[in-house]
């Protein structure tokens, strides 16, 4: 007996909507998962409301990604100065910019290991799950000052004296009046730690 291999309207409808529903699941997964990603990486921010303007936002995640690192990069280095400086309340903050040549923290082995030990345990406290802007980042009409400005723009540096020199005078007032409490426990701003 031979089989009809005449197709009818119908069934080429059948066939279509086989093929279009996988699709359509596969599509509302992606849509949400996008959807999820925009809230997560930019948790400030409207969700977009179109797929194109979901899928425009989404070319930037590479990018935020970036910016998520160096925020939790600002938060811990920032948690580890804040833990140094409570007991270190006198130190010159602008040797703290630097690393001081010879140290055992960055030369020997053995106490990078130590030191990187302690560091990380340090994570738990800083708040590396939000987003946190770079202080040091340029208002965006100073950055449009400065594009009109070319070469010829004021040096930068001039905040950080300002910012250094009011350290200094703090650190000034502190040796004459320590800070620490009566009895406490904390090493001299002048001793050196051990590992």
């Amino acid at each position: 007996m031979p089989i009809d291999t005449e197709w009818e309207l119908d069934d080429f409808l059948v066939a279509l909507q086989a093929r279009i529903s996988p699709i359509q699941r596969i599509g509302c997964d992606v849509m949400n998962v996008a959807i999820r990603l925009c809230r997560i990486l930019w948790p400030k921010d409207a969700v977009p409301t179109t797929a194109r303007s979901l899928a425009e936002r989404m070319t930037d995640a590479e990018d935020r990604l970036i910016e998520w690192r160096e925020s939790a990069a600002r938060v811990g280095a920032d948690e580890a100065l804040c833990w140094v400086l409570s007991w270190y309340e006198t130190i010159e903050l602008a040797h703290v910019k630097g690393v001081r040549e010879g140290s055992k923290w960055v030369s020997d082995p053995e106490w990078v290991g130590k030191r990187q030990k302690l560091a990380y345990s340090l994570i738990q406290y800083a708040d590396i799950h939000n987003f946190h802007e770079d202080p040091n980042a340029p208002a965006d009409d100073q950055l449009e000052d400065d594009e009109g400005q070319g070469s010829d723009g004021e040096d930068d540096g001039e905040a950080d004296d300002e910012f250094y020199e009011d350290a200094e005078d703090e650190d000034a007032e502190a040796e004459a009046d320590p800070r620490s409490a009566p009895g406490s426990d904390a090493p001299s701003s002048s001793g050196a730690a051990g590992p």
